[in-house]
């Protein structure tokens, strides 16, 4: 009996490879990060900068052109460019003397871990129907969590079986097998054709135009991602600091910690939210969608005052928890988004969102939990300073959502009524 498999499972999983590769050198820093600032005499605040701003930045310069040019070349192309820029950017961490040569190394790793998320997610938008796509882009986002639980165990392990003092070197055997694969796996992409286009070739005015046209839409349902994406880079910042501080912990123990709650709740958050997606879309289209986005946010907010927890096990349930609801929310938001966004500006907005989400997310928060901790006390209040951040995203997260559906129920009646 001949076994048939599900259209273009291939092209989906080289994405899913592809995420989970970029993804590696992107969350490298996280097992080292202590070793990197004892080696390098660096400040928490340094280390905060490394992992945020000198990540996002260069990406919320490069946004809008970026999102023009995906909207208009060949992704398969994009993509290949991105990870040979991520196999760069790795290689030039783990070689970099100083901290000004890390920000530079971590800026190209950082733009190429979130150009090949917007290229993926614009991707699969046209390899998989609306009601589809939910699971689809749950892989994309189970491949990126794969990724940064590979991060965390294998370097916890090769920080510390190779030494501190040694960090290059657990960073090169961590980070350059991975983008290499990436690079190469990568020439087997095709490009496939567009759908969903309600305006052919429109021009940058048009495009515009277009976007400003989707503004009650897309401004919160982006804002509300970008809020639910705080409590994940938060984590991969600080997490491990605030294991090895407040537990006495070892590199290789929090690893394992880290790893393991980062692989089961960036496995379970996406696929639970793409399943629950598409139920939404198919039974209730949008507004469902938006509802069930506010109640699973909400739901995390327990979980994320994790880092008040005083026991190692607790803590970890606590971490688990809240990555499993914030991938969820991230993964039905971004398939809402791809859902009411036509394909000629679809591009342009995945990347002005992504460049929101630099802002906000991965530029903000490390720097929020260090200043946080640094106003409660210093470095050993990392656990409080987490709390404070993951707790107030969810409940901010939540209200966002609740909002919009309300807004949202308003418009569709006033359109009946007309």
């Amino acid at each position: 009996m001949r076994v048939t498999r599900p259209p273009h499972i291939g092209q989906l999983m080289l994405l899913i490879a592809a995420a989970a590769g970029v993804f590696v050198s992107g969350r490298a820093l996280g097992p080292a990060q202590e070793a990197i600032r004892v080696s390098l005499s660096l400040s928490d605040n340094q280390m905060a900068v490394l992992q945020g701003p000198a990540m996002a930045l260069p990406f919320v310069l490069g946004a809008l052109p970026l999102g023009f040019i995906i909207d208009r070349y060949s992704r398969a192309h994009l993509l290949r460019l991105f990870a040979g820029a991520c196999l760069a950017g790795s290689l030039a961490t783990a070689l970099a003397p100083s901290f000004i040569t890390l920000v530079v190394a971590r800026a190209i790793v950082g733009f190429a871990m979130i150009a090949t998320a917007i290229a993926s997610f614009s991707l699969v938008a046209d390899l998989y129907a609306p009601a589809e796509r939910g699971r689809a882009k749950a892989g994309i986002v189970v491949g990126q969590y794969i990724g940064a639980s590979f991060a965390f165990a294998l370097g916890g392990y090769l920080i510390n079986r190779i030494g501190a003092g040694h960090w290059r070197a657990a960073l090169a055997l961590l980070t350059l097998i991975p983008a290499a694969a990436v690079t190469a796996l990568t020439w087997l992409l095709r490009e496939p054709p567009r759908s969903d286009i309600e305006v052919e070739q429109p021009t940058i005015a048009e495009t515009f135009r277009e976007v400003w046209r989707y503004r009650a839409t897309v401004i919160p349902l982006g804002f509300g991602i970008v809020i639910a994406e705080m409590p994940p880079f938060a984590v991969s910042s600080w997490a491990a600091p605030m294991f090895e501080r407040k537990f006495r912990l070892t590199a290789d123990v929090i690893g394992v910690i880290l790893g393991a709650a980062t692989f089961v709740g960036g496995l379970c958050g996406p696929i639970i939210g793409g399943a629950l997606a598409d139920f939404c879309q198919k039974t209730g289209g949008p507004q469902r969608t938006i509802s069930a986005l506010s109640i699973v946010a909400m739901a995390g907010a327990p979980a994320a005052l994790f880092g008040l927890f005083d026991h190692v096990t607790m803590s970890a349930i606590g971490i688990l928890l809240t990555l499993v609801m914030s991938s969820a929310v991230v993964g039905m938001g971004i398939t809402l988004f791809t859902i009411v966004v036509p394909n000629e500006i679809r591009g342009l907005c995945l990347s002005l969102l992504a460049a929101f989400d630099s802002l906000i997310a991965i530029s903000l928060a490390p720097l929020m939990v260090s200043a946080i901790s640094g106003a409660m006390g210093g470095g050993a209040m990392l656990g409080p300073s987490l709390a404070t951040v993951c707790g107030m995203a969810c409940v901010l997260c939540a209200t966002i959502y609740f909002v919009a559906g309300y807004l949202y129920r308003r418009r569709s009646t006033r359109s009946v009524a007309v």
